[in-house]
């Protein structure tokens, strides 16, 4: 059954599930590395944006920030333990929004770009206190530079980068709207978060959810073992930022568009092969950031929807690149086909027979041409537009062996890799080799192992 067919079985399940009041969160890991001081505090605001408008009025940006609020009041919410889960407490919704303002309009108007995005980050990135809330952080920017800007920064607990985008994208509309002192007239927001937590585990908990879980299981009892130990001790950078160049993504994109797949496939079956030595069979682990978000009902939910998806490649038979392409098709389709039972739920039964799901990670994204990201640099200073810099402080390092994401511009592919469990030497140099060479013919026979 497709997915789309299968989410439509839930719809009315979601329909009843509308209602507020406190509902368990699905970041059971998230929350237990808060608790335990393994996630830093500062490392779960990385959902955060900024966009430019056409002037700050505080009391329009208040009002804008208050309809926000009415729209998603999941974002006025604490967190509370309960028996080890997370759940999301409203808060209360009198009072007006919090929204703080850097103001540069009068003597500060002399101030550069670095000064300005350097008090944008010691905004950014100071740690949301979940336990009190609210888990966002509203702010304004004002100055002469380029332009003023109004920013948003949501815990992980509640959003991810589509999450993000979406907010972004309605505050500057109700905005702008606002500031012209005209009446927003909006599209209702459609299905809530808390509705959509409240489904998904009441069909977890139900017979079909608990078929499909029970199926997801079983399949993970046959987890590949991920050698790791010759990654320990050794040295290196814990995070490093690399390019692929415009003629290695070109050839990425070709040989998608040759295999009727994805880049992020073609990205994934390279990985696979880049693998394969460190595993003890012919299965290779991944894990992928999943949204399910291609589901029309879950399009547009302001939440963290984005989870990761056990994916596992038999390459026994494989003889070529395109043979390992298009087994990881087949991985990818089983776990697409059972995208909505969320890894919080499943992950602590493998750990209670003792297996370890601990494998690398991959997240891939598409920004295009005029993007920017953390590790590039621009063509010339004086254009890029004002941003959120990076996160100066040594990010969290994953449980799993690696964390990769690839950003695609349009025209390079910029990555981001954090190391885990160890450190995989050269893997920078390695990588770019293996997609370079399965890239220039797919269709060639080689060795698997």
């Amino acid at each position: 059954m497709g997915e789309a067919s299968r989410l439509s079985r839930l719809l009315p399940d979601f329909t009843a599930a509308a209602g507020e009041g406190p509902v368990r969160s699905f970041c059971r890991a998230m929350w237990g590395g808060v608790k335990d001081g393994t996630l830093k505090p500062d490392s779960a605001n990385r959902p955060n944006g900024l966009t430019r408008v056409s002037a700050i009025n505080e009391r329009a940006l208040e009002l804008a920030f208050a309809i926000l609020l009415v729209r998603h009041p999941v974002l006025n919410c604490r967190i509370e333990d309960r028996a080890g889960f997370p759940w999301l407490i409203p808060l209360n919704r009198g009072g007006r929004p919090q929204v703080e303002l850097l103001d540069y309009r009068s003597h500060h108007d002399e101030a550069d770009q670095d000064t300005v995005e350097e008090a944008i980050g010691a905004l950014v990135w100071r740690p949301i206190d979940v336990e009190t809330g609210p888990l966002y952080r509203a702010y304004a920017v004002a100055h002469g530079l380029t332009g003023s800007h109004i920013g948003l920064v949501v815990h992980h607990f509640i959003a991810d980068a589509v999450a993000i985008q979406i907010l972004m994208t309605e505050l500057r509309h109700i905005y702008e709207i606002v500031l012209r002192g005209e009446q927003p007239r909006l599209k209702p927001p459609g299905l809530s978060y808390p509705s959509y937590l409240r489904a998904m585990t009441n069909w977890i908990e139900g017979g079909a959810g608990a078929a499909v879980l029970s199926q997801v299981i079983d399949r993970l009892k046959g987890f590949p073992r991920f050698d790791l130990s010759i990654r320990h001790g050794a040295t290196g950078a814990s995070e490093e930022f690399f390019v692929l160049e415009a003629e290695v993504a070109s050839k990425i994109r070709a040989t998608a568009r040759t295999l009727g797949t994805s880049p992020f496939t073609v990205l994934l079956a390279a990985q696979n092969i880049f693998l394969l030595p460190y595993c003890a069979n012919a299965t290779v682990p991944m894990k992928v950031i999943t949204a399910a978000r291609e589901l029309s009902p879950l399009v547009n939910i302001v939440g963290n929807v984005a989870d990761r998806m056990v994916v596992l490649s038999d390459l026994e038979r494989c003889s070529s690149f395109s043979d390992v392409v298009r087994q990881t098709e087949k991985a990818l389709a089983w776990c697409r086909r059972h995208a909505l039972v969320r890894y919080d739920f499943i992950q602590a039964a493998p750990e209670a027979t003792g297996l370890s799901l601990a494998a690398p990670v991959f997240n891939f994204r598409t920004i295009g041409r005029e993007g920017a990201s953390p590790g590039a640099t621009s063509a010339s200073k004086a254009d890029r537009p004002l941003r959120v810099p990076p996160l100066q402080a040594k990010r969290t390092r994953p449980n799993d062996a690696y964390y990769l994401v690839v950003t695609d511009t349009g025209d390079e592919m910029r990555c981001d890799i954090r190391y885990g469990q160890g450190h995989i030497t050269g893997f920078v140099e390695q990588f770019r080799k293996t997609l370079f060479d399965l890239c220039s013919d797919p269709a060639a026979r080689f060795g698997m192992r």
